[in-house]
């Protein structure tokens, strides 16, 4: 317990001190707030109570702090590297003395007897034009320096200049009319120099980078503030006026924010002022020796990581089932693996060390030597099938890929035997096949026109009966002749299906880009012409390209489309689509019709030779058609199906991949 009231006072005093610090700034602005009030209302009073005492200490107030700015920045330009600075610094010094000159010939002042209001008018707009003037070219000196002396010449020379032309030659335009006012001179001259203090403004926006937030803030206050100034004082008629009042007050408040940007920051915080670059390439510094000790932490990382990777590439290699190798430059192997051992017919340690030439002589007399001989000495790779023949003579076929590498070459090796023995299985099956095909085709020849031999007798001699005996013959006998005739002619046709569909399968493919919309039409004019008296309605979509064989193609598109005006031949308005279509990614023709349909439960039956799901009595046909268009669609490594509904259609969907 008594530990416990021991924290507690400790526990408040820090919450007093925190409380105190989060306060703390609110309480100096609101200080500093009712002090400037306080200030301006004195200016204000003083102005009605003595006109000439508040103008010469505002004026006083200024000069203090421009020759304050000249001193500090003058005796800090050798390790200044912001040369702005400098250069306003300097300026800030001749201004001062403008405005010492102006306060001293102010009306009523008595130091120049008989002077009236024109030459302290004068005298102001020469030292606000230096002040805006000055500010704008200093922004050339933020990256840049120049020699300190030729810049106090400068404004030397021109401050001389100025100040003759107005005491001496007296040719410095009028500012000041007894009795009017300003003059159009001086009104245009404020807005000038409003003007170019707008574009400092702008400017110092732009090269933010170069100026702390605190310096920037101020100074774009300052500025503002003197714009301000210069406004209020287009307006005034009598110099002793509450607008020229207005003006004078503007500008120590004014001065006061260029203290606080040249002078309080330079004094108190001067890495935000004089020495900014310093301090950001401090930051610089410290931020690159942090990056560059991570550096070094990641490369001991990589280091480490690159041991780890050695050590597993060496146990990947030695674990391989593919031969790895490495020979120097002098045909030494400098590393060789189980596999690579067990491919050459020997041992790991009876070739680390050894030339391959003296391991095997007569070696280097192969193409493979002379290929490995290139790699090494034009250090570009190279992949080639080897057949090797030991000492016993025996076989073996490798596949070799010779890459360069820093010790040499290596050499990764593939035991592909019984790859080459599958080949040549493949190849003379291939062989076999074309010779079968050849033979199937003699023989598709030889049954054609054997075939057709006693078919034409048959149709010859029952034509005859037909012609001579048609008297003698009744009703039943000469339906039984017209059966034979019509027999034979489907006999005929058959025999014609079936070898369009031999031939489909052996025909070469001939590949190309071929206009599906445009052949689908030339079929579609042809079909139309064939059945003049039938009104269907046939849509293709334009642009239906596809990659195939043209031909084939076109037996495809007029066995699918003859279909489909036959099955439609009994529907009162037929209607027949071709088509393409995105499914699950692929690009999909389909041809659909509005006919007869079938049952989906024969559909496995459509593309199977002499396979019908309708009699010769509903709709002519061999059954050849689907099969010989399923046999195109896999001719193109394509796949075809169909959906259909008896008595509402059908549709038959294809892909061709090649």
């Amino acid at each position: 317990m008594n530990k416990q009231n021991d924290r507690t006072p400790k526990n408040k005093g820090n919450e007093v001190t925190s409380n105190y610090k989060q306060t703390r700034p609110f309480i100096k602005y609101l200080i500093f707030t009712i002090v400037s009030i306080l200030s301006i209302i004195a200016l204000y009073e003083l102005s009605q109570y003595n006109y000439l005492f508040f103008h010469s200490i505002a004026e006083f107030f200024s000069i203090v702090i421009a020759f304050s700015i000249f001193m500090i920045v003058w005796n800090s330009r050798r390790i200044l590297d912001n040369y702005f600075f400098l250069f306003i610094g300097i300026a800030f010094l001749f201004i001062g003395i403008f405005d010492f000159i102006h306060t001293l010939s102010y009306k009523g002042m008595g130091v120049f007897p008989g002077v009236e209001t024109n030459l302290a008018t004068q005298l102001w707009i020469a030292a606000r034009y230096l002040q805006s003037v000055s500010f704008l070219i200093a922004f050339l000196f933020i990256k840049r320096k120049f020699r300190p002396m030729i810049v106090v010449s400068g404004y030397f020379l021109f401050t001389a200049f100025i100040l003759t032309s107005i005491f001496y030659w007296q040719n410095f335009p009028l500012a000041f009319t007894e009795g009017v006012g300003l003059t159009s001179f001086k009104i245009l001259s404020e807005y000038v120099i409003s003007f170019i203090l707008l574009v400092s403004i702008g400017l110092l926006l732009r090269n933010r980078k170069e100026f702390s937030k605190n310096v920037m803030n101020f100074l774009i206050i300052s500025l503002s503030l003197t714009i301000v100034s210069e406004m209020s004082f287009t307006l005034y008629i009598d110099p002793y006026g509450i607008t020229n009042m207005l003006g004078h007050i503007l500008k120590v408040v004014a001065f006061y924010f260029i203290y606080k940007a040249l002078i309080e920051i330079g004094l108190v915080k001067p890495d935000e002022l004089l020495f900014r670059n310093l301090k950001l390439s401090q930051k610089k510094l410290e931020t690159s020796n942090n990056l560059l000790v991570k550096e070094i932490e990641v490369r001991k990382k990589i280091e480490t990581m690159l041991r780890d990777q050695e050590e597993r590439f060496h146990s990947t290699l030695d674990n391989m089932l593919e031969g790895c190798q490495i020979l120097d430059f002098d045909w030494r192997y400098v590393y060789v693996n189980d596999a690579a051992a067990k491919h050459g017919a020997t041992t790991i340690d009876a070739l680390i060390g050894r030339k391959m030439t003296e391991v095997y002589p007569g070696i280097e007399k192969t193409i493979m030597f002379s290929h490995l001989k290139r790699c090494m000495s034009s250090r570009t790779a190279y992949q080639m099938e080897n057949e090797f023949t030991y000492l016993d003579g025996k076989k073996a076929w490798f596949e070799l890929n010779i890459q360069p590498v820093p010790e040499g070459i290596f050499i990764l090796s593939q035991d592909i035997t019984m790859r080459k023995n599958v080949q040549k299985e493949i190849q003379d099956l291939n062989e076999n096949l074309t010779r079968v095909n050849k033979e199937l085709e003699a023989f598709s020849y030889s049954v054609s026109h054997d075939l057709r031999a006693p078919l034409r007798s048959i149709n010859g001699f029952s034509d005859a009966l037909l012609e001579d005996y048609m008297g003698k013959l009744d009703e039943q006998g000469r339906d039984y002749i017209t059966r034979i005739i019509n027999a034979t002619a489907h006999m005929n046709q058959l025999i014609d299906d079936l070898l369009r569909l031999s031939r489909v399968g052996r025909a070469e493919i001939h590949l190309e880009q071929v206009d599906l919309s445009l052949v689908a039409s030339e079929i579609n004019k042809t079909i139309k012409k064939e059945n003049p008296g039938r009104k269907v309605k046939v849509t293709i979509q334009k642009n239906l390209v596809a990659f195939c064989d043209k031909q084939l193609i076109e037996i495809l598109l007029n066995n699918l489309l003859c279909n489909a005006w036959k099955f439609t031949s009994k529907v009162p308005s037929a209607s027949i689509e071709f088509g393409m279509k995105e499914i699950e990614g692929s690009k999909v023709f389909y041809l659909c019709d509005n006919g007869a349909g079938f049952n989906m439960k024969y559909a496995d039956k459509l593309f199977v030779p002499f396979q019908r799901l309708h009699s010769n009595d509903e709709f002519q046909g061999s059954g050849i058609g689907l099969a010989i268009v399923s046999r195109i669609v896999h001719r193109h490594s394509g796949k075809i199906w169909a959906k259909g509904d008896v008595g509402k259609g059908a549709t038959f969907y294809f892909t061709l991949e090649k």
